[in-house]
């Protein structure tokens, strides 16, 4: 850039309309040296403004989906506050069991028992707790299902996870025994709803 800016400053002192050669040289007259000085500084301003051009564009770009992540994130958080509100003000208990790893439908009933026992509380409301035997989701939170199952009705237990079975994983209005922390066992009706993948 320098060389070239340098021979735009100083055309020297020949007169174009009259053929000159390089001292030493046969080939290129000076006229062709001076057209084509002028014509490399030319494509590398215009590559310079093409360069400064895309990355403003791409600074657009970059900044634009920021923007739309932000908004994206802050109507996730409003989401997640009005279902907790919404979890939280409901007069029915409402929880979420989940299962690391997930438990493949294709075992067998048996199998698939013994891995819902190990089943981890990762949700419930205020409700939920109360019924449990908890003053507060806090509590009851990271329990196991097993925790809340009667243990001496196994029979009863294997009924209520082969209609579970049987239905799709799904369950509407169903009457399940479980039992508190003191061992008082205690009845309910729940709607079930198991997340296949």
């Amino acid at each position: 850039l320098v060389l070239v800016a340098h021979s735009f400053l100083n055309p020297g002192t020949f007169d174009p309309t009259e053929p000159h050669l390089h001292p030493g040289t046969s080939s290129s007259p000076d006229w062709l040296h001076w057209f084509m000085s002028r014509l490399g500084f030319s494509l590398m301003t215009v590559g310079v403004f093409v360069v400064i051009f895309q990355r403003r564009r791409i600074a657009d770009y970059i900044e634009a989906s920021d923007q739309i992540a932000a908004e994206a994130q802050d109507r996730l958080i409003q989401s997640e506050a009005r279902f907790r509100q919404l979890v939280e003000s409901t007069n029915n208990g409402i929880f979420c069991y989940s299962f690391d790893p997930p438990i493949p439908i294709t075992l067998p009933v048996e199998d698939q028992m013994k891995a819902v026992s190990a089943g981890e509380l990762t949700e419930c409301n205020r409700i939920y707790a109360d019924d449990l035997g908890y003053e507060s989701p806090a509590e009851v939170l990271g329990t196991r299902f097993s925790e809340h199952s009667p243990t001496d009705d196994r029979e009863g237990f294997r009924t209520f996870f082969r209609d579970f079975i049987a239905r799709d994983y799904a369950l509407s209005d169903y009457d399940i025994v479980y039992k508190t922390p003191d061992g008082e066992e205690r009845a309910n009706r729940i709607t079930l709803t198991g997340v296949v993948t």
